[in-house]
């Protein structure tokens, strides 16, 4: 059983390591209602629910960009389940596609790269940000201050101390109740609120895919967590590219065997664009979601600041020496890093950071143990919840979390991936035992298999709408968070448009169905497709295989067609689902050997630019690739 920890003094000296600030009586004192720490997407929507019921807000960011991972690349949206998305998470996908819309008309090829919303370019993400907090004239937003203490008194924070970058001394905010929208808690450890760091066992709340998932050690607990990375955006328009920088620490020794053999053989990388399974957002922009430093993510949740920025540089040199080596190492082919070096940085994003994102992607890190701690039950059985404040949908997702040796084998560890269908979010899962004015909606209170599948950025942004509502409650009603009404709550959520109840219904063809982006019509209409293909297609979507399930629901029947190039890429995303690295070329033998269909003559003919493929057939292998899943689970 994993122990419950609470935020130990040499935490807290070691986060004032990074600083030389004044003492706290020396600081300047901001006085307001709401504290918000945290500019992440999550942050920035309980900032604004709060502002807009006339409360006084302080955001308060330690990037000078609002945000998070959202503005900071990771712009092919993980949003799962459309008709579960709501409130200001819905609002801010609107006012995304409103840009493109605007800016380039809606017959753009930008506007219909949006994907209604689904894909965006980092810095329309962070101007989208902007306009939202600046319609708010009750919230100030404070820039470049980072975490140093709190004071706690009677059960309440009565103030929390951010260091000041600029000015190197220290700030102090006061307030009725504090929100810690950070990726890495430190406010809700600070406050001495229990978490965790790591997986829990099998047997603490009887998960099946809870702890290591191989080896003699399986379902035992640990402190390990998914691996880092940065969401870089990399485009190929040469009016608006530069080259990738070499790192100040270059090292390409990781990537030789991991991507230099499958070059040099001419069969598994033979173009730079070989390495993308999805299509490129608004104006040619890649989000380049690999390079995945593996073991380079356990320290940083409880480390001081000094050391965070270590681990983040590691990251950014990993990345960007795996770029700078596709480019120019001279053991690699003429004509591949000839076709490499035709890519690049955006000119247009990250400016101010050498074109490269501002944000490490912290995927996990600390976990509260809160009122309620979700589990795996809650995502797949008990899905309803009385005090829910949204829903979630996406499938359990678990980056690698460690290499293992096994039975004389390197294998991958990492929690399995399941589809799910909508769950309700409780509230209590927001709240701590105490004190009674905070509330965290980003390491809320669940297990690491839950956290698996809720820490998706629009769900953030969902359970930062739910807390600014219940800091007003709580204001309004001169309670403490724990004590408000979750049913007035949930009256607010609804009529500003949340997604509540999701989990009371039960799976459905409509349910689901993501919805169909506005610049694209379904092939044909869905009436007659059989419960089997809907549940087939629901676990391509959670797994990432195919985005837009509508057309698939339509056409992968008996006599339907579908469009090779579509078929192309669906088969190439299932090879990889097997083999990470594996590319389009050798994909269709990972699945002849996976026995997703019995010969690979008929998919080289017709899943092409141009060709067409049988429904029955698609069908048929879409059935197949589901069991051949299923059954390489750990």
């Amino acid at each position: 059983m994993m122990t419950m920890k609470r935020h130990p003094s040499l935490i807290l000296a070691c986060l004032m390591l990074a600083s030389q600030p004044l003492h706290a009586s020396d600081a300047a004192v901001e006085k307001v209602e709401v504290v918000v720490y945290g500019g992440t997407p999550g942050g920035v929507m309980a900032a604004v629910e709060a502002a807009r019921h006339g409360h006084r807000v302080a955001l308060i960011n330690v990037s000078n960009h609002v945000g998070g991972v959202i503005s900071g690349g990771l712009t092919n949206t993980d949003i799962g389940n459309r008709a579960t998305l709501g409130g200001l998470a819905q609002e801010f996908i609107d006012t995304t596609v409103s840009y493109y819309r605007d800016k380039y008309g809606k017959e753009s090829p930008q506007y219909l790269a949006c994907k209604n919303g689904r894909k965006f370019e980092p810095h329309v993400a962070e101007l989208t940000f902007e306009k939202m907090l600046k319609a708010q004239p009750g919230i100030t937003v404070w820039k470049g201050h980072r975490y140093h203490s709190v004071t706690l008194e009677g059960g309440r924070i009565t103030a929390l101390v951010v260091d000041d970058l600029a000015a190197k001394s220290t700030r102090t905010f006061t307030g009725e109740v504090f929100i810690d929208a950070s990726y890495e808690g430190d406010l809700m450890a600070g406050a001495k609120v229990p978490y965790r760091v790591g997986r829990e066992g099998t047997e603490e709340f009887g998960e099946t895919l809870a702890g290591i998932s191989i080896g003699p050690d399986k379902g035992k607990a640990d402190k390990l967590l998914m691996a880092y990375n940065y969401r870089v955006s990399i485009t190929k328009r040469t009016e608006n590219r530069v080259h990738f920088p070499k790192p100040g620490h270059y090292d390409p020794e990781p990537f030789r065997e991991r991507y230099g053999a499958r070059i040099l053989s001419g069969k598994k990388i033979k173009t730079f664009g070989d390495l993308f399974i999805s299509k490129p957002g608004a104006n040619d922009k890649h989000d380049a979601n690999w390079c995945d430093l593996v073991d380079g993510s356990h320290d940083y949740p409880e480390a001081d600041w000094e050391t965070r920025a270590k681990i983040e540089a590691q990251h950014r040199d990993y990345f960007l020496s795996l770029l700078w080596y596709l480019q120019n190492d001279p053991e690699l082919p003429e004509t591949f890093r000839s076709d490499a070096q035709q890519w690049g940085l955006p000119k247009d994003e990250f400016a101010d950071n050498g074109h490269f994102p501002y944000q490490l992607y912290v995927r996990e890190a600390r976990r509260m143990v809160g009122r309620y701690v979700m589990r795996e039950s809650d995502l797949t059985q008990n899905r309803q919840k009385p005090d829910g404040v949204c829903a979630g949908s996406y499938g359990v997702d678990c980056h690698i979390i460690q290499r293992l040796m096994v039975d004389g084998k390197l294998r991958v560890d990492r929690t399995p991936h399941i589809s799910v269908d909508p769950y309700d979010i409780p509230y209590a899962s927001l709240t701590p035992p105490e004190p009674g004015n905070l509330l965290v909606p980003v390491c809320c209170s669940t297990t690491h298999v839950v956290y698996c599948s809720l820490r998706m950025e629009p769900t953030y942004m969902m359970l930062g709408h739910a807390s600014g509502a219940a800091a007003h409650l709580a204001i309004a009603g001169r309670t403490t968070v724990q004590e408000i009404d979750t049913g007035k709550l949930r009256e607010i959520l609804s009529q500003e448009g949340m997604v509540l109840s999701a989990g009371s219904t039960r799976p459905t063809v409509e349910a689901k169905k993501v919805h169909v982006a506005v610049n694209e019509k379904p092939a044909s209409p869905v009436a007659a497709t059989d419960a089997q293909l809907v549940s087939d297609v629901k676990f391509l979507v959670a797994k990432k295989i195919v985005d837009e399930p509508d057309y698939w629901l339509a056409n992968a029947t008996k006599r339907g067609s579908c469009d090779g190039a579509r078929v192309s890429t669906m088969l190439h995303n299932m090879a990889r689902h097997f083999e990470p690295e594996t590319t389009a070329t050798d994909g269709l033998q990972v699945l002849l050997q996976r026995k997703v269909f019995r010969s690979a003559t008929y998919w080289k003919e017709k899943a092409t630019a141009g060709g067409k493929c049988g429904g029955e057939n698609v069908r048929t292998v879409i059935r197949n690739f589901v069991q051949a899943a299923e059954q390489s689970r750990p």
